[in-house]
């Protein structure tokens, strides 16, 4: 008995030592501040692990829930990180998102950030009438969660993209 005493003591000792060995040392994406929609790679560095889980929270931290447990893990710097392809579609558009690798006890958060895949809206103080005068039209860009960077528009009919006049005012003659 006392032969076994001293085995299971050596095993405790050595779990304890593996578990203590395993950390993630940096979240390197998100860092915070990050606009994500769709999907983005998470990064991380780590040592000492063969898995970690990879967690998220929507309330800046207060609580974590699992996004995929048991992500390897196997060491790895900043500079060439582990990653696991978050799908951004699968959560409510927030601005408060952190991500944290977790093994045991040992984590690491990132940096608070915002997911928003929901376009923004804009609308306008035109009407169907036909006038025989100058207009001007006031466009107006509504997105809760992000706000809105700029405003493009066309005058032809044609969809904007980010080459077309940019603005909120549009002088009609």
């Amino acid at each position: 008995s006392l032969i076994a005493l001293v085995l299971l003591s050596s095993l405790a000792s050595s779990f304890s030592a593996n578990s203590a060995a395993c950390s993630v040392t940096d979240v390197v994406s998100p860092a915070g501040g990050e606009l994500w929609a769709g999907s983005h790679a998470i990064a991380w560095a780590s040592s000492g692990c063969t898995t970690v889980d990879i967690q998220y929270s929507s309330d800046g931290g207060t609580s974590f829930a699992t996004v995929q447990a048991g992500v390897a893990s196997p060491d790895a710097t900043s500079a060439s990180p582990n990653t696991y392809t978050l799908d951004t579609t699968l959560y409510a558009d927030g601005t408060n998102y952190k991500i944290r690798g977790k093994k045991g006890g040992s984590h690491l958060t990132s940096g608070a950030f915002t997911i928003d895949n929901t376009s923004p809206t804009t609308s306008d103080t035109s009407n169907d009438d036909w006038h025989n005068e100058d207009q001007t039209v006031t466009l107006t860009c509504n997105d809760a969660t992000a706000g809105c960077a700029a405003t493009y528009y066309t005058t032809d009919g044609t969809t904007p993209t980010q080459s077309s006049a940019q603005g909120t005012t549009i002088a009609l003659s």
